[in-house]
């Protein structure tokens, strides 16, 4: 039995050095490894998370940056349209204004025409006049014969 104790002691004695020179030698450098790889897994895994954090402010941001870009198009697109709005009425007004006064020039014009017509008429009816109220002196006869030499006239000068 002593043997037996013997063996039994020699053996526990080689499975505990056989136990601390695999804690040593295995067991620790697959542990550390096993923590490393864990800590790396864990701190890609946090990247990610900011990163995803990141993207979605940024989305946000971007999406922020459209909505002013767009009210900004909307605003330009306004201040545009009543900046045309404006200068529409500025060229409208300004082609009244231009065509109201060619309007005033052509009546002045008709008007000096006409004045100058009537002057003329009476410039030739005088004359007429004249000259009809000289033939009758002439001829001095009757009342008839006065008529008759008047429509004569007029003929001849092509009053109707």
């Amino acid at each position: 039995m002593v043997e037996l104790n013997s063996q039994l002691f020699f053996i526990i004695i080689n499975i505990l050095i056989l136990y601390f020179l695999l804690k040593k030698f295995l067991f620790k450098p697959v542990t550390e490894f096993m923590e490393n790889r864990t800590k790396s897994i864990q701190n890609d895994l946090n990247d990610a998370n900011n990163k995803v954090k990141e993207a979605e402010n940024l989305k946000k941001q971007y999406e922020e940056m459209l909505k002013s870009a767009h009210s900004k198009t909307n605003e330009i697109i306004q201040a545009a349209r009543e900046n045309a709005n404006k200068e529409y009425e500025q060229i409208l007004q300004q082609a009244r204004q231009d065509a109201e006064e060619i309007i005033r020039r052509a009546n002045e014009s008709i008007e000096l025409e006409r004045q100058k017509v009537m002057k003329e008429m009476r410039n030739e009816i005088t004359s007429l006049a004249f000259a009809a109220a000289s033939k009758i002196v002439q001829k001095n006869m009757d009342t008839e014969t006065n008529k008759k030499i008047i429509e004569n006239f007029l003929d001849e000068a092509g009053v109707a």
